[in-house]
């Protein structure tokens, strides 16, 4: 079972990958070849879901990208909605790795949720995942990392948190090359950098969870 849901999301990441890279191609062959000033530096590749026109994987391309940059990316909420009082929400700032997700509820109220992308997208995008969080399904989405290493990271972090990915060594078959391999891949995370939850809103709509929730922000 692991092995059939780790090939699945392997291949999500190699298609997702190579959507990326055509597109950062493109963008960059276009750069070259046209007389209008430079584009501005790519600072964030986010997943954009539901609600929207256009689900998908976007690259947002202004300096401090925003919730309501990655909506209009996605060719805006359906129906058009966009209460005024989405406004402070819309403006909240967002980073590469993370997913948007609108639920337009039947009443008209509008949820907008900020989760992180699935390990296999963040891994396509250059990102590492955190040994100490990582389950042992995106820890198998590594190379060179086998499904007995995986199960070992996260046992073994159940009576102390591993402190340096050079602790992996004590893993069975795990030796200094594959570790040198796994530091483009793996990190450790500290507490500053886990990602704080945004102020949430009043609702008469009760409040929807996920276990994947990094941040959720709730109006209407």
């Amino acid at each position: 079972m692991l092995n059939r849901l780790v090939s699945r999301n392997r291949w999500a990441a190699i298609t997702l990958l190579a959507t990326l890279v055509g597109v950062l191609s493109l963008a960059r062959y276009k750069e070259r070849n046209s007389p209008l000033p430079r584009m501005s530096p790519i600072s964030a590749v986010v997943s954009v879901q539901g609600d929207v026109a256009r689900p998908g994987v976007y690259l947002i391309q202004t300096p401090a990208p925003q919730i309501e940059e990655a909506i209009l990316a996605a060719g805006g909420i359906k129906g058009g909605g966009r209460p005024d009082a989405m406004k402070p929400i819309e403006s909240r700032r967002i980073r590469s790795g993370q997913q948007i997700r609108v639920v337009v509820q039947p009443s008209g109220g509008i949820h907008i949720l900020v989760e992180e992308m699935d390990a296999a997208s963040r891994l396509a995008i250059g990102q590492k995942l955190d040994v100490n969080s990582a389950t042992e399904e995106e820890l198998a989405l590594v190379p060179s990392m086998r499904e007995n290493m995986a199960k070992a990271i996260v046992y073994n972090r159940r009576e102390r948190p591993w402190k340096d990915i050079a602790e992996l060594e004590e893993i069975p078959g795990v030796g200094p090359r594959t570790v040198e391999k796994w530091h483009e891949y793996l990190e450790i995370r500290g507490a500053d950098n886990h990602v704080h939850g945004l102020p949430g809103y009043q609702s008469p709509v009760s409040e929807m969870r996920n276990s994947r929730i990094e941040s959720s922000v709730d109006n209407l």
